[in-house]
């Protein structure tokens, strides 16, 4: 099985599996598309051994911990904008994951009608005002944002039925990793605020 590598600098991108049933197909899916996995602690033990990246999440969804990392804890940020993460810098010492949606589309366009169509069926504004929406391009510029403020993880929390696994994989991913190169480390420090002109997420469309 081939993983595609994710640099340091870089969130790594993790797929949440959904709480309890039958996660071995969600599995299955998520090993090809080149991110890990995000379990619940209490889900954990029935998936192990673990084939893919784990970060495990306690029950609140407030924290979050990396399998076999020695200093693997994370302040978990639900459905945050680049501002919530700034504010939230001030609090801990933590290093900072956030759980986002995501909707890919082939054009910007599209994604947004698409992610219109999801709010109209009953997302939640919170969650689509914060959600990774547009194209490769689009999204790789979104998480530079929180990538500026220091956050080390994103948990992509698209349900299974409409998570775009292969498109992350093809589009996505090969986009980050040209990217990297070209980006300077973090100098985000705690208690700092947010740099001039930061995005703070993209509007929901009129």
């Amino acid at each position: 099985m081939v993983f595609l590598s994710q640099p340091r600098r870089t969130p790594r991108l993790y797929w949440l599996v959904p709480p309890g049933g039958n996660m071995k197909p969600d599995l299955s899916r998520i090993a090809g598309s080149g991110a890990g996995v995000a379990v619940q602690e209490s889900d954990a033990q029935a998936l192990s051994p673990m084939p893919l990246p784990c970060l495990k999440l306690d029950r609140g969804l407030t924290c979050a911990r990396i399998e076999g990392a020695r200093d693997g804890s994370r302040r978990l940020l639900q459905c945050s904008l680049p501002s919530d993460v700034a504010a939230c810098r001030g609090e801990t010492t933590a290093p900072i994951a956030v759980m986002l949606d995501i909707v890919l589309g082939e054009t910007t366009e599209d994604a947004w009608a698409e992610t219109e169509r999801l709010i109209e069926e009953g997302l939640p504004a919170r969650t689509a005002a914060s959600a990774l929406v547009g194209t490769a391009q689009d999204v790789a510029h979104r998480i530079e944002n929180y990538r500026a403020l220091g956050v080390t993880d994103i948990v992509l929390s698209a349900p299974p039925e409409r998570a775009p696994y292969e498109a992350v994989q093809r589009t996505l991913l090969p986009l980050l990793g040209r990217m990297r190169d070209t980006l300077p480390e973090p100098a985000f420090l705690t208690g700092s605020a947010a740099p001039a002109g930061l995005t703070a997420g993209a509007p929901l469309p009129n």
